[in-house]
């Protein structure tokens, strides 16, 4: 058994976690009689009963036929089964002959039109129903014609906004907004379907409310930089959703020849690849032996057995392809802006994604590196954010915490900066400030191993518990986050802001107390930065912990939404000089 201290040092605002009064994430209206409602369900209630009949808006007339494809499919498939009886097709070639239309030519005929009439009318009562409404304070939107559904999620609960297209709706020009806040899985709002148009549109509506920003138009404005000046200016106007279309400033681009290559040097690629191998050997192996040793006899017997093989190598095949398809999805067109409303992230192979991070929602930074790319110097950026990880979106699609899929050092850095614009400054062990952290610092905890100064690294007899990582492992803690270094064959270095902590705890396994060594847990939202400190000393696992919820305390600040594009339009504007003077300078 393992002991554990934890002491809660604050929530932080936006955390899955807190339950402010009334800023429900979202809520189904329909409500038994005589069930107790709590307040912020009831008040939610009420302001969808406020919003106007005429701000309640349809979705795509062809939005059934997206989300029943498969059921339609399963129909014809049925129906083609059906003909492939002889007996149906005798009485097609009677009626066809005689001309007489007999009872069972028409019931099955009759069947079939009242099937496709009652899909229909039911598709059209459901698509009738079907509607959505964006306020001054949240997100409704309302389904259901037997079982009535309506979900409420408030502005200042909205964590990302994306535009998500998947094969089918896409080949029909349609696509989803599916606006994702801080709480607990099914707590999402999918508005699905609309024209692609729409959707980026609404996307930009949901996003200028949420931040509380009211922009006029930048046609007067020149350049990029004048329209993210005026779009960060806050001026009040009243405009239609595409005027709020906020200018972009492209960031980074991933080549396909780049993605391809960094799979192709991934282990478990060729994990995969040593699997298929073996597995279309394995059923040509038996009978290509037999067949060698001369014994014909024996050959009809594994030659019977080889198709009843090969039927597992085509469902280990399936998986296998299936697999590299959903990795390939992740960075597949990948590219990555920057805009006054966010991180702007599209991607995609079979389903098209457009992911919009609004600034101050991310917990968490880690940088990557597997063990066939350090010839290349490339690293891979994934973030830990409310609500990303505990929904039902997530879940299908994992590529929604990655920020870099695979990138180069420059890249990687660059992705961190949009992320966190302080590093801080360096404390030794005590908690006293001892230098700026700067690239130095960096480039210790990407690439080095052992200690330095200010540094938590565990001791040398933790080597009985961490045969290969154990000079790996390190911690470093500055004014404004602390960075966990990790992994030798795979380099993993963790970013945690402390206003981002909720807590901080000490555990303590049975080997570990035996070689008097702790591990410190920080305790954030659930998502895919690791946040453990492993093997410390017992009296430097205490000191961390100490300086931890001393930071976390105070620590409480966010970068503002204002502050944040103050800060995006001053750096594009210096690379736009830079990018001007060496064009002049080249030209010249």
């Amino acid at each position: 058994m393992s002991e554990s201290i934890s002491l809660n040092s604050g929530i932080s605002p936006d955390s899955p976690n807190d339950k402010p009064v009334l800023e429900a994430g979202s809520a189904q209206h329909s409500v038994p009689e005589g069930t107790e409602v709590s307040l912020d369900v009831r008040v939610a209630a009420s302001e969808a009963n406020l919003v106007r009949d005429a701000d309640w808006k349809r979705v795509h007339p062809f939005t059934p036929l997206a989300d029943s494809w498969a059921i339609i499919a399963a129909l014809f498939l049925a129906l083609g089964s059906q003909l492939q009886d002889k007996d149906i097709w005798e009485m097609l070639k009677y009626v066809g002959h005689t001309g007489q239309l007999v009872w069972p030519f028409l019931l099955f005929v009759g069947g079939i039109i009242l099937v496709l009439v009652l899909v229909v009318l039911y598709s059209y009562l459901e698509w009738r129903v079907t509607k959505y409404a964006i306020t001054d304070q949240a997100v409704l939107f309302r389904k259901g014609l037997i079982s009535k559904k309506e979900r409420h999620m408030r502005l200042n609960r909205i964590q990302a906004v994306d535009v998500i297209a998947p094969l089918l709706p896409r080949l029909l020009g349609l696509a989803k907004l599916h606006v994702d806040s801080a709480g607990a899985s099914g707590s999402e709002i999918d508005i699905a379907y609309l024209k692609v148009s729409q959707c980026q549109d609404l996307r930009a509506e949901v996003l200028a409310k949420a931040a509380g920003l009211k922009t006029q138009s930048a046609n007067s404005a020149t350049g990029d930089v004048k329209a993210l000046e005026v779009a960060s200016s806050g001026i009040v106007g009243d405009l239609p959703a595409a005027a709020m279309q906020a200018p972009e400033v492209p960031l980074y681009e991933i080549p396909t020849g780049m993605l391809i290559e960094s799979r192709l040097r991934s282990i478990s690629t060729w994990v995969y690849i040593g699997l298929v191998a073996i597995f279309i050997l394995g059923p040509i192996w038996p009978a290509l032996m037999v067949y060698l040793s001369g014994k014909e006899e024996n050959l009809t017997a594994a030659l019977i057995a080889t198709p009843a093989m090969i039927v597992g190598v085509v469902v280990v095949l399936s998986g296998v392809v299936g697999s590299i398809i959903r990795d390939l999805n992740k960075g597949w067109n990948f590219t990555a802006a920057m805009s006054p409303d966010g991180i702007r992230l599209r991607h995609g192979l079979t389903t098209h994604d457009a992911q919009t991070i609004p600034p101050g929602r991310v917990h968490a930074v880690v940088l990557e590196q597997p063990f066939l790319w350090r010839g290349k110097d490339w690293w891979k950026v994934e973030l830990t954010m409310a609500g990303y990880q505990g929904n039902d979106q997530a879940k299908k699609n994992t590529s929604s915490h990655v920020l870099l899929p695979v990138g180069t050092r420059q890249q990687a850095l660059q992705a961190l900066w949009m992320m966190e614009r302080n590093l801080g400054v360096v404390t030794d062990l005590d908690g006293q400030e001892i230098g700026t952290a700067g690239t130095d610092l960096l480039e210790t905890m990407m690439y080095g191993s052992g200690a330095a100064p200010g540094m938590f690294v565990p001791p040398r007899r933790d080597r009985w518990l961490d045969w290969i990582t154990w000079n790996r492992k390190a911690a470093m803690v500055t004014t404004t986050m602390i960075m966990i270094r990790d992994g030798r064959i795979t380099h993993r270095v963790s970013f945690v802001p402390h206003s981002r902590m909720q807590s901080v705890a000490i555990d303590q396994g049975p080997l570990e107390r035996y070689l008097k060594l702790a591990n410190v847990h920080l305790h954030l939202v659930p998502g895919v930065v690791p946040t453990w400190v492993y093997h410390l000393e017992e009296s430097q696992a205490e000191r961390l912990w100490e300086l931890q919820v001393r930071h976390a305390d105070m620590a409480r600040e966010k970068e503002p939404p204002a502050e944040w594009m103050k800060r995006i339009v001053s750096a594009f504007t210096k690379q736009s000089e830079e990018t001007k003077t060496n064009a002049n300078t080249e030209n010249a």
